[in-house]
């Protein structure tokens, strides 16, 4: 496989990456974001977790949200890592970047430079989040001595938009190529699965209204 060859196989997997991320989040707000187009949304979503699986669904909050977490702080970690044994590459922006150096104008990397210091300052207290709750258990905070910064939608969304802008001026083929990151579709997601718990719940009500053992009660 030649360099060029291999450069390229580091993007497309990057891209992949990116869009996994993209989807974890909108998983996770298609379960836990209420809609405000729906009265009362909020309460009937909770009503109907807890009617299933509370246990399941509590854990599914922390979970998938750490899990994003976790996949933003990867994208935007250094290039490389020291580790026993020496330095390891990382499949990161910043790697990317550097791997990109060579076909970037100087107003270019002057630009991309711009948004990857902006992504390091809004990361942050992701990276806080990870190193002290997601990847390690700090005992400070776990015993509630110290607290970590919230951690609002918004402030994902600021950093997915941020990724996106520094992949995109980094793909070699954005001039013919539209990647699209944010409309990641799979056969089964968060909506299909509250459907799915939206219809058996209407079955079961039906099975009570008329008498009738509804199959998941004993």
């Amino acid at each position: 496989m030649s360099k060029r060859r291999k450069k390229v196989a580091d993007f497309e997997l990057l891209q992949r990456r990116v869009a996994e991320a993209h989807w974890r989040w909108k998983v996770w707000k298609q379960l836990f974001v209420p809609d405000p187009g729906v009265p009362n949304d909020a309460a009937q979503r909770l009503a109907l977790m807890n009617s299933v699986a509370p246990a399941l669904f509590a854990m599914m909050h922390r979970v998938l949200f750490a899990d994003v977490i976790l996949c933003l702080c990867k994208l935007a970690d250094p290039k490389d890592s020291r580790v026993r044994g020496g330095i390891r590459d990382n499949l990161t922006i910043k790697a990317a970047r550097q791997r990109a150096a060579a076909r970037l104008t100087s107003r270019e990397q002057r630009v991309i430079d711009r948004r990857i210091a902006a992504l390091d300052k809004t990361i942050m207290p992701f990276k806080l989040w990870r190193d002290r709750s997601v990847a390690h258990d700090d005992h400070l905070t776990a015993l509630g001595l110290a607290s970590l910064p919230r951690l609002a939608g918004k402030k994902v969304e600021r950093v997915l938009e941020l990724v996106r802008e520094v992949m995109v001026r980094l793909d070699p083929n954005s001039k013919t190529v539209d990647y699209s990151y944010d409309d990641s579709i799979a056969l089964g997601d968060g909506t299909s699965l509250l459907d799915a718990l939206r219809c058996a719940e209407r079955y079961r009500k039906k099975c009570l209204a008329q008498g009738r053992r509804p199959p998941s009660l004993p």
